[in-house]
């Protein structure tokens, strides 16, 4: 699977006196075994750049291809796009409309001429996919869960699609902290199960932590497209730039300012805590050196 983005221009309310170009000659290419992070400020053109990757927007100038062929180029194209690629908003939990959260995770299978026994395999699947347990939430109306199962089950109306990939508009934005890691785990083992992730995100601790490639966006463009890694070793740059670092970043940073050899490749959480573990291992095996 290869969708890819070419020349983007995409301008909103073209030729009236609120014209604004909110993509600027984009190309951008990704396949279901990528994980990007789409960063950047508020305004630089990430979730319109998002909106374009399952053609929720048609772009004002360029193309946007699956596999080689236009997805603009007539309704069928665009509703096998739609199969295949899932777009989940941010705060996707608003999106939730049936009576009950079986009719609402139903919904997609149901428009795509399912059978019920196909319907129902799919729903069963998406639920537990998303860590809900079937027998105890379908028949409930899907506002009487708690916040982060509502978000649970919105997203599982998106993947009772078994799209290849998902397309994520900061998916654990306004969850507490368990929620968060708990959001993101789903995720990642989405993503280890052979579905592609782009999600777009605030978070560079959730970049550090997941992402195989990071795409930094300003002002309709992307500026820098490279792996995480790549990415956070120059954190000064970044921070000169006004873009944040992963919480471990600042603090590797300061540990080398006072003169502790802490690696400039760990970035992660497990890799920051094997860095400081062999650090301290190194100097306790001094001390007694010096005993």
């Amino acid at each position: 699977m290869l969708l890819k983005l070419e020349n983007v221009t995409y301008v909103y309310q073209k030729g009236s006196p609120y014209e604004s170009t909110a993509l600027h000659d984009v190309s951008f290419s990704v396949t279901e075994k990528d994980f990007v992070a789409l960063i950047g400020h508020t305004g630089s053109g990430k979730s319109t750049l998002a909106q374009h990757l399952n053609g929720l927007l048609k772009p004002t100038e360029g193309s946007v291809t699956l596999d080689g062929n236009d997805i603009h180029s007539g309704k069928t194209a665009l509703r096998d796009v739609r199969k295949r690629i899932g777009l989940v908003f941010q705060y996707p939990e608003h999106q939730l409309f049936e009576e009950t959260v079986y009719k609402d995770v139903a919904f997609g299978p149901k428009n795509a001429g399912l059978s019920q026994a196909e319907t129902d395999e799919r729903v069963t699947w998406a639920l537990r996919q998303t860590g809900l347990d079937p027998a105890a939430v379908s028949g409930l109306s899907p506002f009487e869960l708690s916040g982060g199962n509502m978000r649970r089950a919105a997203l599982a109306g998106v993947l009772a699609m078994r799209p290849e990939m998902l397309v994520l508009d900061e998916p654990a934005a306004g969850l507490d902290p368990m929620g968060r890691a708990e959001m993101m785990r789903l995720v990642g083992r989405l993503y280890e199960e052979g579905c592609g992730i782009v999600m777009i995100t605030h978070s560079m601790d959730d970049v550090a932590e997941w992402a195989k490639r990071a795409v930094v966006m300003s002002h309709g463009t992307i500026i820098r497209d490279e792996a995480p890694r790549s990415l956070f070793a120059g954190p000064k740059e970044l921070l000169q730039a006004g873009l944040d670092v992963p919480q471990t970043v600042q603090m590797g940073m300061k540990l080398r300012e006072t003169g502790v050899p802490f690696p400039e490749q760990a970035i992660s959480r497990q890799e920051t805590l094997d860095a400081l573990t062999a650090i301290l291992s190194a100097h306790k095996g001094a001390e007694v050196n010096a005993e």
